[in-house]
């Protein structure tokens, strides 16, 4: 007897289901109610200050949207806390981290850099990601670099982007058709714009170079720089990015969306980006219109400082970053919950301050991990690591190498640690254990580490 398939049309609704599930929910770990994570393109400062930097996840309607004036600091055990691709988010403060602590969300840029004569003279970008980080015109993507065989640390920043993907945060709904997809500021005559003001006109991005108003009519064309346009002048970017929309029906959380937005299909990424642009979705006679923001891959990086020292090229770490205290500020933070570093997060010490990790739960990793970040051979900050569970297993799972100066464990009779065969304990001082048949490496000082 044959199997009844389905019809077309449904087939396409089933499909466009599963789409959405990815597009809206999974591009963060966090989904029980209240969970909390960076706003969209914003600073998001200390995790412990309450301000507007953040969304809180509402399992009724399955959506983000913005917390006032709180803060991770509210969350409780069982709950996470998700630092977005592309955000540099801050634990300065002697804090206790009962919540689920994630680096990243696996989408981050990936870079290689090349050296020439001691010095950085080429990144390559290997991988462009999907940033949601601040981003804009002023304050530009940057990049750490990790070496501690250096005299003067190279500097550079992501200085070109395209759109590499999106998030649906309202899929909306009533829509009888799709809408049309407008990624970006489209330029608008006799308008007044300012430096770094992009506009896309003719499938092309320009950025303005020098402030004014725009033209009465036509728009800036070509591919040059110095290109009158009333009283404004701008230079060629890139290509704008394009999109088409899909209308579904969509069940988030416990809240249908009858006919809301349920995908796009990025027909062109675009490129010469140097800040979000905007999408708009127009048409479509919606009754609830659909709210759809832009994620961000790089294209191209500007060196500012090539340093010096270098003998071999050094790691970059570009993405979400998770900062141990400030200048000047010995800190301690306590994760009583878990702490994972996504694919291409990492956890650095940004200061010649010495700092404290202690982990009383269960540390993940998927690549590996700088505590210390050194950056100069002169540089001598330590960051301890110290397993502090009472009566309980501390487990160190995933793959990669966990580079500490000092790894401790608080007592052996009450903590034990056990680390999986995929991550190597490497140490410039402190506990020579063997724990559970996984020796630590021990290397005679920090400026051994520049080798990995």
């Amino acid at each position: 007897m044959k199997k009844k398939l389905l019809p077309l049309k449904q087939c396409i609704k089933l499909l466009s289901l599963l789409f959405i599930s990815n597009s809206l929910l999974t591009d963060t770990v966090a989904q029980t109610n209240g969970d909390m994570r960076n706003r969209h393109n914003t600073a998001a400062g200390s995790i412990a200050t309450n301000s507007t930097s953040w969304e809180t996840y509402n399992s009724t309607t399955g959506l983000w949207s913005n917390a006032a004036s709180t803060s991770p600091a509210a969350l409780t055990a069982g709950q996470t806390f998700t630092v977005r691709e592309g955000v540099n988010q801050t634990a300065n403060g002697n804090n206790t981290y009962a919540y689920n602590t994630v680096v990243g969300e696996g989408n981050a840029v990936a870079a290689t850099a090349t050296v020439s004569s001691g010095a950085v003279t080429g990144i390559t970008i290997t991988n462009p990601g999907k940033l949601v980080g601040l981003i804009t015109f002023a304050n530009p993507l940057g990049i750490t670099f990790v070496s501690s065989e250096a005299t003067t640390t190279a500097v550079a920043t992501i200085s070109s982007f395209s759109v590499s993907d999106y998030e649906i945060t309202n899929p909306g709904s009533g829509y009888t058709s799709a809408p049309t997809v407008t990624i970006g500021t489209v330029w608008a005559a006799s308008a007044a714009v300012s430096v770094g003001n992009q506009r896309a006109n003719g499938g092309n991005i320009y950025t303005c170079t020098t402030a004014g108003t725009t033209a009465a009519s036509g728009g800036p064309t070509g591919t040059g720089t110095g290109i009158t346009d009333g009283s404004a002048v701008w230079s060629y970017a890139g290509v704008q990015a394009t999109a088409t929309a899909t209308v579904g029906t969509v069940t988030l959380g416990a809240t249908t969306y009858t006919d809301g937005i349920v995908s796009l299909t990025i027909t062109n990424a675009g490129s010469g980006y140097n800040s979000y642009p905007g999408i708009t979705l127009s048409g479509g006679g919606f009754t609830v219109a659909a709210t759809v923001r832009a994620k961000l891959g790089a294209l191209a990086a500007t060196i500012t400082n090539s340093g010096a020292g270098y003998t071999t090229a050094p790691k970059l770490i570009i993405g979400s970053t998770l900062l141990i205290g400030a200048a000047g500020s010995l800190r301690t933070a306590t994760y009583t919950g878990t702490l994972e570093f996504k694919a291409g997060a990492n956890l650095i010490n940004p200061t010649s301050t010495n700092q404290n990790i202690i982990l009383s739960n269960d540390l993940t990793i998927a690549n590996d991990i700088y505590t210390f970040t050194p950056r100069i051979s002169t540089q001598t900050n330590i960051t301890t690591i110290t397993c502090n569970k009472t009566s309980g297993t501390v487990n160190i799972n995933g793959v990669g190498k966990l580079l500490a100066t000092t790894f401790t464990i608080t007592s052996a009779s009450s903590t034990t640690v056990n680390i999986s065969a995929g991550v190597q304990v490497i140490v410039a001082s402190g506990s020579t254990a063997n724990l559970n048949g996984n020796a630590l490496v021990v290397k005679s000082d920090a400026t051994s580490f520049g080798a990995f």
